[in-house]
């Protein structure tokens, strides 16, 4: 079972997938056992890390959106403002 997981993920993307993926087939060859919940439990860590990241990115976006939102807007209140005073 581990031999065919290993296999079905040979060709992903993800740098921290490869990287797990080939130290449990380092680990495979050596002839170590492996125990297919210790390489769900990494690879489940590793989603968990990016969701976080990409959570927190979110939110600082949103926030700084705001952030910026509420300049444009007292920036056009300040101009209108000295618009009123020069009439």
């Amino acid at each position: 079972m581990v031999d065919l997981f290993l296999a079905a993920f040979t060709q992903m993307q993800n740098i921290q997938y490869i990287y797990v993926l080939q130290h449990c087939m380092s680990m495979r060859q050596s002839g170590r056992n492996i125990i297919f919940h210790d390489m769900e439990k990494c690879l489940m860590a590793i989603d968990e890390s990016a969701e976080r990241t990409r959570y927190v990115t979110r939110k600082l976006q949103v926030a700084n959106g705001l952030l910026a939102h509420m300049k444009d807007d007292s920036a056009s209140a300040n101009a209108a403002q000295q618009q009123k005073y020069m009439l």
